[in-house]
């Protein structure tokens, strides 16, 4: 059974320091939050540092000391309260370090999270 919630993020920048993601979530249990029009205005920013050097249990740690910068999207429902991100996003970094880069260590264009 699905929980209808989730995020997704597509890459909209990439040097040689810095990949930077659109992303945007939604709850489908919450009708202010459903994000029929799959809106992404919030952003991620990822030093590129973390994929060399990272521990991806440690990706709260990364968000903590700024290697990786959050600005919330319009539907963020529900945030980590010391630091006020959006919880979705963590999802979407687990995939990311975990699922893709991990084992593919590639840095994807588009990165889904639906549960």
């Amino acid at each position: 059974m699905s929980r209808g919630i989730g995020a997704s993020a597509f890459k909209i920048f990439e040097d040689e320091n810095t990949v930077k993601y659109a992303y945007g979530s939604y709850n489908l249990n919450k009708p202010e939050y459903r994000n029929a029009e799959e809106i992404r205005d919030g952003e991620i920013t990822i030093s590129k540092i973390c994929f060399s050097e990272f521990d991806t249990s440690d990706v709260f740690e990364m968000v903590c000391s700024k290697k990786i910068t959050v600005n919330n999207c319009s539907n963020c429902w529900k945030v980590v309260p010391d630091i006020q991100t959006d919880f979705m996003v963590f999802h979407v970094l687990f995939k990311l370090f975990h699922v893709i880069y991990e084992r593919e260590k590639i840095i994807p264009e588009k990165i889904y999270y639906d549960v």
